[in-house]
């Protein structure tokens, strides 16, 4: 029988070509679910980092013999070493949102169905950290001892290390006060430093009146840092991005907060802008 080969050569090549169309397609589809279930997980994991509320109750009276209505689980992260010759960590605590309240009456708790959301670090390496904490411990392993670093309610953003004077303080950055009287503590309410010595376990508080703290940098020769704050311009107690920013240094030998350029050339330059 004779076989016509052109022919064979054709439909072959056709059925290759085919075969070959196929699996690429195939190969773009799953790479597109693939890329698509990974952007979803990766939303998921942005909201649940970068929103962060801790609610406010307006009375802060200790009452006590009184039920207490939990609402958070506090979650420990990782320790962090930052300062290997005295062994000395930190351990930021975040913490998971309980999906039902938990009665608390000293004697017997009526446990909820789990959790929905927690919130912890985002990164932290290095002597550093951003993320969403609501506390942090000191460990010193070589002591075996741990204490608490914040004695009250407090949305942590950041923090960092550093020496001064062969003192070893950390420079948190967060929200301690509802300035926006929403009734939670979130990164929208004015944001503050606070200067922690290790040694001491003294916190000093860095603050500016009508006005958010939203970064610094450490100006090492001269043990100082520079200060962008970002001015509540409408008054309604939350900084916005698109308000103004204002630079202050912050000494840590005089513990003293001042203006990184002086009113005299601030209202120089807005006189210029005014005209």
């Amino acid at each position: 029988m004779k076989i016509d080969l052109d022919k064979y050569n054709k439909r072959l090549l056709a059925i290759i070509g085919t075969t070959v169309i196929v699996i690429t397609v195939g190969s773009v589809l799953i790479g597109a679910i693939a890329f698509a279930v990974d952007q979803i997980s990766r939303a998921n994991r942005h909201d649940q980092s970068d929103v962060m509320t801790i609610e406010q109750d307006d009375d802060t009276t200790v009452v006590t013999n009184q039920p207490v209505i939990r609402k958070y689980e506090i979650s420990m992260n990782n320790l962090e070493l930052i300062d290997s010759a005295s062994a000395t960590y930190i351990i930021p605590i975040g913490h998971i949102k309980l999906e039902t309240s938990e009665l608390i009456d000293g004697e017997t708790t009526n446990f909820g169905s789990g959790s929905s959301r927690g919130y912890g670090s985002k990164k932290f390496s290095g002597g550093s950290g951003l993320g969403f904490f609501n506390n942090m411990i000191i460990y010193k392993g070589k002591e075996e001892v741990s204490h608490v670093v914040f004695k009250s309610k407090t949305v942590i953003m950041s923090y960092f290390t550093i020496w001064i004077n062969n003192e070893l303080l950390i420079i948190f950055q967060g929200v301690s006060k509802d300035s926006n009287g929403d009734k939670g503590l979130t990164n929208s309410d004015f944001n503050s430093l606070f200067v922690y010595h290790v040694e001491s376990k003294v916190i000093d508080e860095v603050s500016i009146e009508g006005a958010s703290i939203n970064s610094s940098t450490f100006l090492r020769d001269l043990s100082k840092i520079m200060i962008t704050c970002t001015k509540d311009k409408n008054d309604n107690g939350e900084w916005e991005h698109d308000e103004p920013k204002v630079l202050y240094t912050y000494d840590f030998n005089t513990k003293k907060l001042s203006p990184a350029v002086s009113p005299k050339n601030t209202s120089a330059m807005q006189k210029m802008l005014d005209k």
